[in-house]
């Protein structure tokens, strides 16, 4: 994804464009796999910004919508994904980011969504 790759570049703006145009596409196509995708974008650019609070409530979000979608593709393993997003990432997170994490995870698509785009 082009939002990864201007994140590892540094480029966070241009990746915050990237990443609501593309989220655009895949609300038009109803593509909700291609949507939590794009939350976990989103969720890597509040890392990236240091927001880990706003971080870890994406990808809770993420990580519960993937399950939801049944989907290969999310659930495949990515080389270009941080270690942000793996499994142990999410063990012993200190309290306020376990919450936010939880709150994530209690999201519906939706609002997940205008979450994200909420503040990128």
């Amino acid at each position: 994804m082009l939002a990864g790759n201007l994140i590892t570049l540094g480029e966070l703006d241009r990746s915050a464009d990237n990443l609501r145009a593309g989220l655009g596409r895949f609300l038009e196509a109803g593509d909700t796999s291609g949507l939590v995708l794009y939350l976990g974008g989103f969720a890597q650019l509040a890392h990236e910004r240091g927001d880990d609070v706003r971080a870890m409530r994406l990808a809770g979000a993420t990580k519960r919508l993937r399950g939801e979608t049944g989907t290969g593709l999310v659930d495949s393993d990515d080389p270009t994904r941080p270690e942000f997003f793996s499994e142990d990432s999410y063990a012993n997170l200190p309290p306020l980011l376990e919450a936010a994490f939880n709150a994530g995870r209690d999201l519906d698509l939706a609002a997940a969504l205008e979450y994200a785009t909420s503040g990128s």
